[in-house]
């Protein structure tokens, strides 16, 4: 629970000129948003992101599992860093 606060907490920064909204993360358990068309949003991507997150968890193998990767480790026993993938592809500009 606590991630989606953090990630709330982000989106609020998104949100300059809305005090209320980042006073109200910052001190959550000590406020309350006035009823408004703001506060529905607000609450409409909490709910959305903790289902999200919720869904997510214990998944992330697979979700970030890719195909390029698979083929990179089997071909080169690793992955590259951005770096080396860089030399690698000057190297063979050059050669």
């Amino acid at each position: 629970m606590v991630d989606v606060f953090q990630e709330l907490l982000k989106f609020s920064l998104l949100l300059r000129g809305r005090s209320d909204l980042r006073e109200c993360l910052h001190n959550r358990y000590e406020c309350q948003f006035q009823a408004s068309s703001l506060r529905d949003r607000v609450v409409d991507v909490a709910e959305e992101l903790l289902k999200f997150s919720l869904l997510l968890r214990g998944n992330s193998d697979f979700l970030v599992d890719r195909f390029s990767e698979r083929q990179e480790k089997r071909e080169k026993g690793r992955l590259l860093s951005q770096a080396e993938k860089e030399a690698l592809k000057d190297a063979q500009a050059k050669g």
